[in-house]
């Protein structure tokens, strides 16, 4: 079986290369072995621009119904939706 994620990082669609990319995501974006998404977008040579993380933050560690403020990771900007 292989998920959703892997088969867009293996068979990245043409429309999109050499875009920016905007990701909806947060930690439990990952491939087998634990590989983040980021980076595995990041090591096939794709730009992401920017990062937007749900109600409990990029690392999910934020509790229910609490403002999550902006932040980054490396040098892509992680925008709350919350």
């Amino acid at each position: 079986m292989e998920l959703g994620n892997e088969m867009f990082v293996e068979n990245f669609p043409s429309e999109l290369q050499g875009k920016s990319l905007g990701l909806v995501i947060n930690h439990s974006s990952v491939l087998p072995p634990g590989r983040s998404l980021v980076q595995a977008l990041l090591e096939k040579g794709q730009k992401i621009q920017a990062i937007f993380s749900p109600e409990h933050g990029f690392s999910g560690t934020v509790e229910a119904g609490t403002e999550v403020k902006d932040s980054q990771l490396k040098d892509i900007m992680i925008y709350s939706l919350y």
